[in-house]
C-alpha cells in the first residue's frame, strides 16, 4: 500500500474523534472484504447472509469468480460489504407495487442488482450512467442477471430532472473522493487531494439538485459515497435538508456498528463490514407538480422467427420484449438515450436477427450443456464440436451462457465479444 496522505488522516481523526486512529490503522493493513450478492432467479439464498441482506454473503476465501461458468450466467456478483445495505434501506421504506424506481450514477450496477432483488413486483428500475464504456458494463451486468423490469439510460442528470416527477425513489450513489476504497487501491490514494474532495463535492451537489424535479413529492433520495470526509457527506446532507429534503433516519441493531453522523450514517472501515460507505435517507418535501412530460405510445413490432413469436419493441440495433406494465414508464422516457429495457432478445445485424444471451429463458431451441472446462472455451469465444445444426442453447451446471449456432460439425460462437474472457485463468 502506498503512503496514506497525511491531509487525509488529519482530517479522519478530527471528523472521527473517537473512531479516527481505529479507522487509520485499519485502512493501513490493506486487508480488504468482499461479498456475493446472489441472484433469486437463479441461486438459491446463502447460508450464512449478510445481516441486513439476506441474498449476500461474506466471502471468507479467496476464490477466482472469473474461472467459475455460474459468475458469467448472473447466479452471483461480486460487491462490497457494506454497499448491498441498499436491499435493507429500500425494504424499510416499504414502496408499493408498481414504483418506480431510479439509479441515477449506476455503473457498474451492484447497487441496481440490490433494487431488483428487493423491490415489489412490477416496479421498475431505471439505472443510469453517463459515460459511454461503464454503461456497456452497465448494460452486461444487468443482462446477466436477467431481470425483465428494467431499463438502462445514458443521460445527464439534468436531462433526467427535466422528466417531471416520476420517481418514488432516487439513490445517488454519487462520484467521490474514493477514501473507502484505500485499501484495494493505490490509484484512489495517489488521485485523493482536498482539491479533490471539494471538487466531487460541487459536483455532487449539482447531481443531486439538477435530478431533484424527477422525484415524486413524498418520494425518496438515497445518498451515497464511498468516502469518508464530512465535506461530501455531512455538509452536502445538510445542503439537501435546506432545499426541499427531510431526512429519514432508519435503525439498525447495535451489533452492526453503524454509526450515527449529525446527517446520514456510516460504514466505518475497521468497526463495521466492508471498505466505507455513507448514507442518508431523505424523504422530498412541498406540493405534487403537474406532470409536464408527455407519455408517448411504445411502437412494438410483432416479430415471427422459427425461434420465437411475439411483440417486441426496437431499442438501438436490437429487439426487446418489455413487460406490459412498463409501457407508461418507457413511454415517458422516450425523449431520452435509451439503452435497453426489458429482455434484449435479438440485436440486429444486416437485417438478421442473432438471439442474446438473456434471451435464452424465452426461446424454444435445443440445449447442449457443457462441462467447466469447455464452458470456460466457449466463454473465451471458442467454437465447440457439436454435431447439431442451428441455434442452441449453450449451459453448464443447468444455467444458461449464452448462444451458438451448430454448422453439424460444430457450435460457431455467438458470446458477446466484449463480455469474453481475456485473461489466462
Amino acid at each position: 500500500m502506498d503512503h496514506i496522505p497525511e491531509a487525509f488522516i488529519e482530517n479522519t481523526l478530527n471528523h472521527f474523534p473517537l473512531q479516527g486512529q481505529e479507522i487509520i490503522e485499519a485502512i493501513k493493513t490493506g486487508k480488504t472484504q468482499r461479498s456475493l450478492l446472489f441472484n433469486p432467479h437463479k441461486h438459491k439464498k446463502p447460508k450464512h447472509p449478510l445481516p441486513w441482506n439476506n441474498w449476500a454473503s461474506l466471502i471468507t476465501e479467496e476464490r477466482s469468480l472469473i474461472s467459475d461458468p455460474l459468475y458469467h450466467a448472473g447466479c452471483y456478483y461480486s460487491q462490497e460489504p457494506s454497499s448491498t445495505i441498499v436491499y435493507y434501506l429500500i425494504q424499510a421504506l416499504n414502496l408499493k407495487e408498481n414504483s418506480n424506481v431510479l439509479d441515477l450514477c449506476a455503473a457498474p450496477g451492484g447497487k441496481s442488482l440490490n433494487m431488483l432483488n428487493a423491490l415489489p413486483e412490477r416496479s421498475v428500475v431505471v439505472s443510469n450512467e453517463t459515460h459511454p464504456k461503464r454503461n456497456s458494463i452497465l448494460q452486461e451486468v444487468h443482462e446477466k442477471w436477467g431481470f425483465s423490469n428494467k431499463i438502462i439510460l445514458q443521460n445527464s442528470a439534468f436531462e433526467i430532472g427535466q422528466l417531471g416527477e416520476l420517481f418514488d425513489l432516487a439513490l445517488v450513489d454519487a462520484p467521490c473522493s474514493g477514501e473507502g476504497m484505500f485499501r484495494k487501491s493505490n490509484h484512489a490514494i495517489n488521485q485523493w487531494s482536498m482539491r479533490l474532495v471539494e471538487s466531487c463535492a460541487r459536483t455532487q451537489r449539482e447531481i443531486v439538485f439538477s435530478a431533484k424535479n424527477a422525484i415524486k413529492s413524498g418520494g425518496h433520495l438515497i445518498y451515497s459515497t464511498c468516502t469518508l470526509n464530512q465535506h461530501e457527506n455531512e455538509e452536502n446532507a445538510k445542503s439537501f435538508l435546506e432545499n426541499g429534503f427531510e431526512e429519514i433516519r432508519p435503525t439498525f441493531p447495535k451489533e452492526w456498528n453503524v454509526q450515527s453522523a449529525e446527517y446520514g450514517q456510516y460504514f466505518l472501515p475497521g468497526r463495521s463490514l466492508g471498505e466505507g460507505l455513507y448514507f442518508c435517507v431523505f424523504q422530498k418535501t412541498g406540493a405534487k407538480r403537474d406532470y409536464e412530460n408527455q407519455c408517448r405510445p411504445i411502437r412494438k413490432e410483432r416479430t415471427i422467427t422459427d425461434m420465437y413469436t411475439g411483440e417486441l419493441v426496437k431499442i438501438k440495433n436490437a429487439y426487446c420484449m418489455l413487460p406490459e406494465h412498463m409501457d407508461d414508464i418507457l413511454g415517458r422516457l422516450q425523449g431520452l438515450n435509451v439503452k435497453l429495457a426489458g429482455t434484449k432478445m435479438f440485436n440486429v445485424k444486416d437485417k438478421m436477427l442473432y438471439p442474446t444471451p438473456e434471451s435464452l429463458t424465452k426461446l424454444s431451441i435445443p440445449e447442449v450443456e457443457l462441462d467447466r472446462e469447455s464452458a470456460i472455451k466457449y466463454l473465451r469465444g471458442e467454437s465447440i464440436s457439436h454435431q447439431l445444426k442451428g441455434w442452441v442453447k449453450i449451459k453448464n451446471q443447468g444455467k444458461n451462457l449464452g448462444p451458438a449456432k451448430g454448422t453439424g460439425k460444430r457450435l460457431n460462437n455467438h458470446y458477446p465479444k466484449n463480455w469474453r474472457i481475456k485473461k489466462a485463468i
